[in-house]
């Protein structure tokens, strides 16, 4: 009786027995043990008998690779080369690939964690004037010696302000918050823009949705156009041309709802052309409310401006648009009444004009000048008045 069994697939079938090269081909794919394939290749000899030569040629492999790992460390003179000889036996072993992808992640989390508990302690001992563990606890990070660390003899002082020091500027207040308002109607639209869609177009909600995906898409393009234009016509230049292209499209938008061209709603020909422009006022508007503040106040007079310009956005749009459209119908006021729709469009454009008053009357123009320009020029005193230059005579 046979010491082995052979698997169902490998048996003979019932048109006979299977060519040599099917049985060899199975052999391989499922890597059988010696037995069988010494009795399914009793001509086949192992070149040291009585032993398996597999692990003996991986051992060799891998100690082999192992040295000249080693030898390539210590040739460009790496620090802890005993890593590249750990990391060659570690991707060597055939069951256990995941260890590397471990090992890599877990070596880029400890450096990580390690770099910013380091520089954590740096800040602290340099606030503490600990200057020396300072200088240690950075060294031991970048793996340096501590001497190539020259570290500042103390911190400079932080320059206390409070927000209410912002109304000092009411130019810059005025100027921040109606270039931020001009938000109101695209953010309007961004809301109301496929109810509108469904009401004027008499289209499902589903096919609306559809036709809003091509206006965001047309608003990312006008942020590229009006990017490019920023710096040869300045932020009052670009927020200008903007804003008046968008307030005239919008009116005509609001008008003109009804009209077809061809198969074409010029309601939504229009929808995307104004799109394109009040996107783009973003562009503009963004950075302006903060280049316009001094250093100290940058960043609390971008935060008032920016929630002045939320204001007009998430609350003064929809709800002038609600207002606006359901005051026209007395009996079902809460049916829209598509006859005040050019009023309520003209509404979201009278921001559009307050955000060019916005730019020239209060806004100073940020065009080839440096923060440090700016600044000077807000703290300058006001100039003296010059005596009067008197004659000889008198």
């Amino acid at each position: 009786m046979q010491a082995y069994a052979l698997r169902a697939e490998d048996r003979e079938s019932p048109l006979g027995p299977l060519p040599d090269g099917v049985r060899r081909q199975r052999a391989r794919r499922h890597d059988r043990p010696d037995s069988i394939h010494a009795a399914l290749y009793p001509q086949w000899k192992k070149p040291f008998p009585g032993t398996n030569s597999i692990p003996w040629i991986f051992a060799a492999k891998t100690t082999a690779s192992g040295l000249i790992a080693l030898l390539v460390a210590f040739t460009l003179n790496l620090d802890q080369p005993y890593w590249e000889l750990l990391t060659v036996f570690i991707v060597s072993q055939p069951l256990q690939s995941g260890q590397v992808l471990a090992k890599s992640l877990y070596r880029i989390i400890g450096t990580v964690i390690g770099a910013g508990v380091a520089l954590l302690f740096v800040a602290l001992f340099i606030r503490m004037g600990r200057q020396e563990e300072a200088r240690r606890s950075l060294a031991w990070a970048l793996m340096i010696d501590p001497k190539e660390i020259t570290l500042p003899p103390a911190l400079p002082a932080l320059e206390q302000t409070r927000w209410l020091e912002l109304f000092k500027y009411p130019r810059l207040i005025a100027a921040g918050g109606l270039t931020g308002l001009t938000q109101t109607g695209g953010a309007s639209l961004g809301l109301w823009g496929a109810t509108l869609l469904v009401i004027v177009l008499n289209i499902t909600p589903a096919h609306a949705a559809f036709l809003m995906v091509w206006v965001g898409l047309t608003g990312i393009v006008g942020r590229f156009f009006i990017a490019a234009l920023i710096e040869p016509l300045g932020r009052r230049g670009a927020g200008t041309l903007a804003c008046g292209m968008a307030a005239v499209l919008l009116v005509l938008q609001g008008y003109l709802w009804h009209v077809f061209i061809g198969s074409w709603s010029l309601f939504y020909i229009l929808f995307l052309a104004q799109t394109f422009f009040s996107s783009a006022i973003y562009s503009v508007v963004g950075p302006y409310m903060s280049e316009i503040w001094p250093a100290r106040l940058r960043s609390s007079g971008m935060g008032m401006s920016y929630g002045i310009g939320n204001l007009g956005g998430k609350v003064l749009g929809p709800a002038g648009l609600a207002l606006i459209m359901g005051a026209g119908d007395i009996i079902k006021p809460a049916a829209p009444n598509l006859v005040m729709l050019g009023p309520a469009f003209v509404y979201f454009a009278s921001w559009l004009v307050l955000g060019v008053i916005g730019f020239w009357v209060f806004g100073p123009e940020p065009k080839g000048r440096t923060f440090e320009e700016m600044d000077s020029a807000l703290y300058r005193p006001a100039a003296t008045a010059r005596p009067a230059v008197q004659s000889a005579g008198n």
